[in-house]
């Protein structure tokens, strides 16, 4: 038997009695990739073009604006999803946290600090962003906890699954206003990490990704282990490379031991 459901589990979830540990495997079909788009039409496109619109099927294969096709989902999931079965009664506050959330993609989350700027408790803000996750809308990057220095950034950043929403909450309509827009190194930078946990979870390689941060401001964009080594990569949106790029990497590798 095979049951296919749409992002909300949360009714089918709660109605399962049984573990069915062993005898069920879940798939987790996230937004289109890149690399599955390539020769569907889509290749004359810039990176800011598929940026704006996204990954989603209806998007993609059906021919929807992505402008108007977005702000219904925006809404349908806000006014059914959420307030329907997960009782969320403030959904003005969680539609401004939607906002807050797309303008920070690829920082630090502070739950106090969000929590402050909507006037709402931070564990509030915290059982929001859960149900954003359990929704696939968005994820989490954890940091990197080996003690190569006492003094490491502790908090994880957030990622949405797809650009396309991030930008629809952000008002972006073109891919000229994406190119030249002051986020356009952060929803770079999400695109990325996103296509690299959507290929994680498509390919079933089962690995963790993480960041890593110092308080002095060293990092690495997205870390992963291999054969018990430490793979780091570098995220940069630029129409040149410049060498202090890799000052993180490079000064990680010496913490590290690495190459």
């Amino acid at each position: 038997m095979f049951i296919l459901t749409g992002s909300n589990q949360f009714l089918l979830m709660k109605h399962v009695s049984q573990s069915l540990s062993g005898r069920i495997s879940i798939l987790k079909l996230l937004p289109f990739t890149i690399s599955e788009l390539a020769g569907r039409g889509r290749d004359h496109e810039s990176v800011y073009d598929f940026m704006i619109s996204g990954g989603y099927p209806s998007v993609v294969a059906e021919g929807f604006a992505p402008t108007e096709w977005y702000k219904n989902y925006i809404e349908t999931y806000l006014e059914k999803d959420l307030k329907d079965i997960l009782h969320v009664s403030d959904v003005d506050s969680f539609r401004k946290l939607l906002f807050i959330l797309a303008s920070a993609c690829g920082q630090l989350l502070n739950l106090s600090q969000i929590g402050t700027m909507l006037g709402i408790n931070h564990n509030t803000v915290k059982s929001w962003i859960a149900a954003l996750e359990q929704s696939y809308l968005v994820f989490l990057l954890q940091p990197y906890f080996k003690n190569y220095s006492k003094r490491i950034v502790k908090m994880p950043k957030l990622y949405f699954y797809d650009t396309g929403l991030a930008c629809a909450l952000l008002q972006m309509r073109s891919a000229e206003s994406l190119a030249g827009h002051v986020m356009r190194g952060q929803l770079f930078e999400n695109l990325i990490v996103s296509e690299i946990k959507k290929e994680n979870f498509h390919e079933n390689r089962l690995l963790d990704f993480y960041f890593w941060r110092d308080h002095t401001g060293h990092e690495i964009d997205v870390l992963f282990e291999k054969e018990a080594k430490a793979i780091t990569l570098e995220i940069k949106s630029g129409q040149t490379i410049n060498d202090d790029y890799f000052n993180g990497v490079r000064y990680f590798n010496k913490l590290s031991g690495g190459d």
